[in-house]
């Protein structure tokens, strides 16, 4: 099994990439889990340059997009991870966040 994917930060361009690689692992490699980190939630004012819909205003931005792209391609293992990355807590994140899940 794969090290997971790890994305930090799903507003405009975290978002985009969780997209686009959503698509490759749910075609090429859905054994392979997708982690997504953020501890923000979604505003009326992201709408019109995120992919979101106004159901998920008030939302956390990893658990609203987690659900977005299992409900996209079922067979994705997706985590999300309702947490900002600091200095802080940049090395026991990132251990936590990379340890394969069963």
């Amino acid at each position: 099994m794969s090290d997971p994917i790890v994305i930090v930060g799903l507003g405009g361009t975290g978002g985009f990439v969780a997209d686009v690689l959503s698509l490759y692992l749910g075609v090429s490699d859905p054994s392979r889990e997708l982690v997504l980190v953020d501890g923000d939630s979604y505003t009326a004012s992201n709408l019109s340059r995120q992919r979101m819909g106004p159901g998920d205003v008030g939302q956390n931005k990893a658990a609203a997009t987690a659900r977005r792209l299992v409900s996209s391609f079922p067979v994705l293992r997706v985590r999300p991870v309702e947490a900002y990355l600091s200095e802080r807590n940049a090395a026991a994140s990132a251990r936590a966040w990379t340890r394969r899940s069963a």
